[in-house]
């Protein structure tokens, strides 16, 4: 009868399975926070490609030139662009914090001011009129944007003149530049030419623009807002942000490669642009044409 016993298990058994389970969990969660981070970096990069395609197609339908450079409103290239895309949301970064858009957190949501431009201004070029105001971001034309708009896409001013919110001085009147071709004069390799990239790609973009405190620009508010997208902020993806190009085809770039001289813009000795927006020029640093 003794052999049809069943015997359960001792207490050091069930201690060892237990810490087995978490040795492997330990070890598994590292790889799938990974895989999910990866994969949030692919989707990313799909809508960079989707946004970028966007682009290339309402090029197509106006002389093969990109939009006028609304800088700094570059969510109103993503507004002109969604005819074309068919969606609001492909200019989402899936792991931005930032639900209203990163661009919109630059430029609507920072502490000097909201500095967002009237979608209805010649400025931006008459896009539309919102039934949204300036507190809600004009969020029924311009999408939540997650990307910055290489403002080096432009050949020369004379597309219009306005008086945005952004100088201040509502005297000041702005020239806001043409767009350009992929066979513009101006352009040495079209592979190398930024589009769309993850904004911010550093943390000494504005708002911030200091590194502990040495303010690249020499103001005197800056200092305290140089962690505004956090400390050491070197983009989305650990230290990598994702690109798309001229061409059409985007990829991961390290932040040394974007920004070499670890701020928003960089120069060599000459004097000559470093950074990716200068990239691809042949007004930049041979190093990077």
């Amino acid at each position: 009868m003794q052999g049809n016993l069943k015997r359960g298990f001792t207490l050091t058994e069930l201690l060892v399975v237990m810490a087995i389970t978490v040795i492997l969990a330990g070890m598994l969660l590292p790889v799938l926070a990974q895989a999910k981070s990866a994969a949030k970096r692919e989707v990313d990069l799909s809508n960079l490609k989707q946004s970028t395609l966007g682009a290339l197609l309402y090029s197509s339908d106006h002389d093969d030139t990109t939009p006028f450079c609304p800088w700094p409103d570059f969510y109103a290239n993503a507004a002109r662009f969604i005819p074309y895309t068919k969606s609001r949301s492909i200019f989402k970064n899936p792991v931005s914090p930032f639900g209203i858009g990163t661009w919109q957190q630059r430029q609507g949501n920072n502490p000097f001011g909201n500095f967002m431009e009237d979608p209805s201004s010649n400025c931006v070029g008459n896009i539309a009129k919102s039934a949204l105001g300036r507190k809600e971001f004009f969020a029924d034309v311009y999408p939540p944007l997650d990307y910055q708009w290489n403002d080096s896409l432009t050949e020369r001013a004379g597309g219009a003149t306005c008086i945005g919110p952004h100088w201040g001085d509502p005297l000041t009147v702005a020239a806001v530049d043409l767009g350009i071709t992929q066979s513009s004069a101006r352009i040495a390799n079209i592979a190398k030419v930024a589009l769309w990239s993850d904004f911010p790609s550093i943390g000494t973009q504005w708002p911030g623009g200091c590194v502990d405190g040495n303010c690249e620009h020499g103001s005197d508010t800056e200092p305290a807002m140089a962690n505004y997208w956090g400390k050491n902020f070197k983009g989305f993806f650990g230290t990598r942000s994702n690109v798309s190009y001229f061409d059409g085809h985007a990829d991961s770039a390290s932040v040394h490669q974007l920004h070499p001289c670890g701020k928003e813009t960089c120069e060599d000795a000459n004097g000559l642009r470093t950074d990716f927006r200068a990239a691809g020029f042949t007004w930049a640093s041979e190093s990077v044409q």
